[in-house]
Protein backbone atom coordinates (compact mmCIF):
# COMPACT_ATOMS: atom_id res chain seq x y z
CA UNK A 1 0.00 0.00 0.00
CA UNK A 2 1.32 3.30 -0.85
CA UNK A 3 1.48 6.16 1.64
CA UNK A 4 -1.60 8.24 0.31
CA UNK A 5 -3.68 5.26 0.54
CA UNK A 6 -2.18 4.56 4.23
CA UNK A 7 -2.94 8.19 4.92
CA UNK A 8 -6.28 8.09 3.58
CA UNK A 9 -7.09 5.08 5.55
CA UNK A 10 -5.66 6.28 8.63
CA UNK A 11 -8.16 9.69 8.72
CA UNK A 12 -10.70 6.92 8.05
CA UNK A 13 -10.23 5.63 11.14
CA UNK A 14 -9.42 8.82 13.29
CA UNK A 15 -12.79 9.80 12.12
CA UNK A 16 -14.41 6.98 13.50
CA UNK A 17 -12.69 7.51 16.75
CA UNK A 18 -14.06 10.86 16.96
CA UNK A 19 -17.60 10.04 15.99
CA UNK A 20 -17.73 7.24 18.63
CA UNK A 21 -15.02 10.00 21.45
CA UNK A 22 -18.58 11.95 21.17
CA UNK A 23 -21.05 9.65 20.72
CA UNK A 24 -19.68 8.26 23.96
CA UNK A 25 -21.71 9.27 26.97
CA UNK A 26 -25.40 9.15 24.87
CA UNK A 27 -24.43 5.65 24.10
CA UNK A 28 -24.05 4.79 27.62
CA UNK A 29 -27.46 5.96 28.76
CA UNK A 30 -28.84 3.91 25.60
CA UNK A 31 -27.10 0.55 26.56
CA UNK A 32 -26.82 1.15 30.51
CA UNK A 33 -25.71 -1.75 32.74
CA UNK A 34 -27.63 -4.94 30.69
CA UNK A 35 -28.01 -3.76 26.95
CA UNK A 36 -30.37 -1.73 24.85
CA UNK A 37 -33.90 -3.15 24.09
CA UNK A 38 -32.75 -4.69 21.02
CA UNK A 39 -29.84 -6.76 22.63
CA UNK A 40 -32.17 -7.58 25.68
CA UNK A 41 -35.05 -9.06 23.17
CA UNK A 42 -33.17 -10.29 20.44
CA UNK A 43 -29.49 -10.90 20.18
CA UNK A 44 -27.79 -11.41 24.10
CA UNK A 45 -29.76 -14.76 23.73
CA UNK A 46 -27.67 -15.73 20.64
CA UNK A 47 -24.65 -14.83 22.49
CA UNK A 48 -25.06 -17.22 25.14
CA UNK A 49 -26.15 -19.95 23.06
CA UNK A 50 -23.04 -19.58 21.23
CA UNK A 51 -20.21 -18.79 23.76
CA UNK A 52 -21.36 -21.76 25.60
CA UNK A 53 -19.05 -22.49 29.18
CA UNK A 54 -16.86 -20.02 29.35
CA UNK A 55 -14.60 -21.16 32.21
CA UNK A 56 -11.15 -21.20 31.39
CA UNK A 57 -11.42 -19.07 28.47
CA UNK A 58 -9.85 -15.71 27.26
CA UNK A 59 -12.51 -13.76 25.82
CA UNK A 60 -12.07 -10.72 23.29
CA UNK A 61 -14.99 -8.52 23.47
CA UNK A 62 -14.04 -6.46 20.20
CA UNK A 63 -15.75 -2.85 19.81
CA UNK A 64 -16.56 -3.14 23.75
CA UNK A 65 -18.37 -0.03 23.75
CA UNK A 66 -19.25 0.89 27.38
CA UNK A 67 -18.57 -2.82 28.70
CA UNK A 68 -21.63 -4.00 29.64
CA UNK A 69 -21.16 -7.41 27.81
CA UNK A 70 -17.51 -8.04 28.79
CA UNK A 71 -18.93 -7.22 32.51
CA UNK A 72 -21.29 -9.88 31.59
CA UNK A 73 -18.85 -12.27 30.14
CA UNK A 74 -16.90 -12.25 33.68
CA UNK A 75 -19.58 -12.65 35.44
CA UNK A 76 -20.81 -15.96 33.89
CA UNK A 77 -16.95 -17.36 34.50
CA UNK A 78 -14.45 -16.46 31.81
CA UNK A 79 -11.16 -16.47 32.86
CA UNK A 80 -9.81 -13.59 31.11
CA UNK A 81 -11.85 -10.67 29.53
CA UNK A 82 -10.12 -8.42 27.10
CA UNK A 83 -12.50 -5.46 26.11
CA UNK A 84 -11.45 -2.96 23.24
CA UNK A 85 -12.74 0.12 21.44
CA UNK A 86 -11.11 2.84 19.09
CA UNK A 87 -12.81 5.23 21.12
CA UNK A 88 -10.90 6.47 24.66
CA UNK A 89 -14.61 8.40 26.05
CA UNK A 90 -15.69 4.61 25.74
CA UNK A 91 -13.36 2.79 27.50
CA UNK A 92 -12.86 5.28 30.35
CA UNK A 93 -16.81 5.12 30.84
CA UNK A 94 -16.51 1.13 31.04
CA UNK A 95 -13.45 1.03 33.38
CA UNK A 96 -15.84 2.86 35.72
CA UNK A 97 -18.41 -0.06 35.70
CA UNK A 98 -16.22 -2.38 36.85
CA UNK A 99 -17.14 -2.68 40.20
CA UNK A 100 -15.97 -5.77 41.23
CA UNK A 101 -11.79 -4.73 41.12
CA UNK A 102 -10.85 -8.28 41.41
CA UNK A 103 -13.22 -9.20 38.06
CA UNK A 104 -10.95 -10.53 35.33
CA UNK A 105 -11.61 -7.40 32.91
CA UNK A 106 -8.95 -5.33 31.43
CA UNK A 107 -10.18 -2.57 29.27
CA UNK A 108 -7.93 -0.97 25.99
CA UNK A 109 -7.97 1.20 24.26
CA UNK A 110 -7.70 -0.41 20.80
CA UNK A 111 -8.66 -0.11 17.02
CA UNK A 112 -10.15 -3.85 15.86
CA UNK A 113 -8.26 -2.94 12.56
CA UNK A 114 -5.16 -4.06 14.17
CA UNK A 115 -5.74 -4.90 17.32
CA UNK A 116 -1.61 -3.80 18.59
CA UNK A 117 -2.40 -4.77 22.28
CA UNK A 118 -3.40 -8.52 21.42
CA UNK A 119 -0.67 -11.12 21.28
CA UNK A 120 -1.08 -14.06 17.79
CA UNK A 121 -3.17 -16.75 18.54
CA UNK A 122 -3.97 -15.90 22.72
CA UNK A 123 -7.55 -15.66 22.35
CA UNK A 124 -10.47 -18.64 22.94
CA UNK A 125 -13.12 -16.51 21.94
CA UNK A 126 -14.18 -13.43 19.96
CA UNK A 127 -17.36 -11.53 20.31
CA UNK A 128 -18.00 -8.77 17.72
CA UNK A 129 -21.11 -7.21 19.02
CA UNK A 130 -22.63 -5.15 16.43
CA UNK A 131 -19.22 -3.15 15.40
CA UNK A 132 -18.58 -4.62 12.11
CA UNK A 133 -21.13 -2.03 9.94
CA UNK A 134 -19.27 1.26 11.70
CA UNK A 135 -16.18 0.01 10.29
CA UNK A 136 -14.83 1.05 6.82
CA UNK A 137 -12.38 -1.47 6.77
CA UNK A 138 -13.87 -4.94 7.90
CA UNK A 139 -11.43 -6.61 5.63
CA UNK A 140 -8.38 -5.26 8.35
CA UNK A 141 -11.27 -6.49 11.11
CA UNK A 142 -11.14 -9.86 10.19
CA UNK A 143 -7.74 -10.50 9.60
CA UNK A 144 -6.79 -9.12 13.19
CA UNK A 145 -9.50 -12.01 14.41
CA UNK A 146 -7.80 -14.75 12.55
CA UNK A 147 -4.13 -13.67 14.07
CA UNK A 148 -5.15 -13.17 17.80
CA UNK A 149 -7.31 -16.52 17.41
CA UNK A 150 -5.95 -19.56 18.66
CA UNK A 151 -6.74 -22.63 15.97
CA UNK A 152 -10.13 -24.09 16.64
CA UNK A 153 -10.99 -20.63 18.58
CA UNK A 154 -14.36 -19.47 17.44
CA UNK A 155 -16.04 -16.17 16.86
CA UNK A 156 -19.56 -15.01 17.65
CA UNK A 157 -20.27 -12.02 14.91
CA UNK A 158 -23.19 -10.06 15.24
CA UNK A 159 -23.86 -6.85 13.11
CA UNK A 160 -27.13 -5.21 11.28
CA UNK A 161 -28.91 -7.07 8.90
CA UNK A 162 -28.02 -5.43 5.68
CA UNK A 163 -31.54 -6.47 4.07
CA UNK A 164 -33.04 -4.20 6.72
CA UNK A 165 -30.46 -1.36 7.02
CA UNK A 166 -32.21 0.29 4.33
CA UNK A 167 -29.98 3.89 3.40
CA UNK A 168 -32.91 5.69 2.61
CA UNK A 169 -34.62 5.01 5.69
CA UNK A 170 -37.77 3.01 7.17
CA UNK A 171 -41.63 4.31 6.82
CA UNK A 172 -43.65 2.93 9.84
CA UNK A 173 -47.01 2.39 9.65
CA UNK A 174 -49.44 0.57 12.09
CA UNK A 175 -49.06 -2.78 10.72
CA UNK A 176 -46.77 -2.34 8.20
CA UNK A 177 -43.09 -1.20 7.22
CA UNK A 178 -41.53 -0.24 4.17
CA UNK A 179 -37.32 -0.14 3.83
CA UNK A 180 -36.78 2.67 1.33
CA UNK A 181 -33.64 1.68 -0.64
CA UNK A 182 -32.26 4.41 -3.17
CA UNK A 183 -29.20 2.37 -4.39
CA UNK A 184 -28.18 -1.39 -5.57
CA UNK A 185 -28.15 -3.45 -2.95
CA UNK A 186 -24.79 -5.47 -4.47
CA UNK A 187 -23.33 -2.11 -3.80
CA UNK A 188 -20.54 -1.05 -0.95
CA UNK A 189 -21.45 2.06 0.25
CA UNK A 190 -21.40 4.21 3.43
CA UNK A 191 -24.41 6.29 4.46
CA UNK A 192 -25.25 8.35 7.44
CA UNK A 193 -28.42 7.49 9.99
CA UNK A 194 -29.88 9.12 12.62
CA UNK A 195 -32.30 7.32 15.55
CA UNK A 196 -33.14 7.98 18.76
CA UNK A 197 -32.95 11.73 18.40
CA UNK A 198 -33.58 12.40 21.91
CA UNK A 199 -30.86 10.68 23.17
CA UNK A 200 -27.74 10.73 20.45
CA UNK A 201 -26.65 14.33 19.49
CA UNK A 202 -25.63 13.29 15.84
CA UNK A 203 -25.75 11.38 13.25
CA UNK A 204 -24.52 7.38 13.12
CA UNK A 205 -22.22 6.17 9.73
CA UNK A 206 -23.02 2.86 8.31
CA UNK A 207 -21.17 1.07 6.03
CA UNK A 208 -23.46 -1.22 3.82
CA UNK A 209 -22.13 -4.50 2.49
CA UNK A 210 -24.29 -7.44 0.98
CA UNK A 211 -23.93 -10.77 2.66
CA UNK A 212 -22.02 -12.52 0.16
CA UNK A 213 -19.59 -9.84 0.58
CA UNK A 214 -19.19 -11.11 4.24
CA UNK A 215 -18.82 -15.17 3.39
CA UNK A 216 -16.35 -14.28 1.08
CA UNK A 217 -13.87 -12.57 3.36
CA UNK A 218 -14.10 -15.21 5.72
CA UNK A 219 -13.30 -18.03 3.61
CA UNK A 220 -10.52 -15.61 2.05
CA UNK A 221 -8.55 -15.46 5.55
CA UNK A 222 -9.04 -19.20 6.37
CA UNK A 223 -12.24 -19.22 8.64
CA UNK A 224 -15.02 -21.77 8.49
CA UNK A 225 -19.19 -20.87 9.01
CA UNK A 226 -20.24 -23.03 11.64
CA UNK A 227 -23.85 -21.53 11.74
CA UNK A 228 -25.64 -18.63 10.86
CA UNK A 229 -28.41 -16.76 12.38
CA UNK A 230 -30.77 -14.11 11.68
CA UNK A 231 -32.03 -12.84 15.29
CA UNK A 232 -35.71 -11.37 15.43
CA UNK A 233 -37.97 -10.31 17.86
CA UNK A 234 -40.65 -13.05 20.04
CA UNK A 235 -42.95 -10.64 20.77
CA UNK A 236 -42.65 -8.40 17.36
CA UNK A 237 -45.60 -8.14 14.64
CA UNK A 238 -43.23 -7.86 12.04
CA UNK A 239 -41.40 -10.93 10.74
CA UNK A 240 -38.40 -9.15 10.07
CA UNK A 241 -35.22 -10.01 11.20
CA UNK A 242 -33.02 -6.64 12.59
CA UNK A 243 -29.38 -8.12 12.58
CA UNK A 244 -26.63 -11.47 11.73
CA UNK A 245 -25.04 -13.60 13.57
CA UNK A 246 -22.08 -15.56 12.20
CA UNK A 247 -20.72 -18.25 14.24
CA UNK A 248 -17.00 -18.72 12.94
CA UNK A 249 -13.87 -21.23 13.68
CA UNK A 250 -10.43 -20.75 12.61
Amino acid sequence: MDEGHKKERAEEIDDIKSLWDTLANAWNVWIGNEGDWTRKNSTDRFVWQYAGELKGKKVLDAGCGNGYLSIQLAQKGAEHVIGVDISPNMIAIAKEKILDKNAPIEFRVDSTTELVTIQDESIDLIISNFSLMDSPHPDLIIKSFHRVLKTGGKIILIFLHPCFSAPGGVIKEQNKRSYVWDRSYFQNFSFSCSWATHVFPTHFLEFHRPLSFYWKLFKAVGLKVLDFEEPGFPSSPFEIPLSVLFYLEK
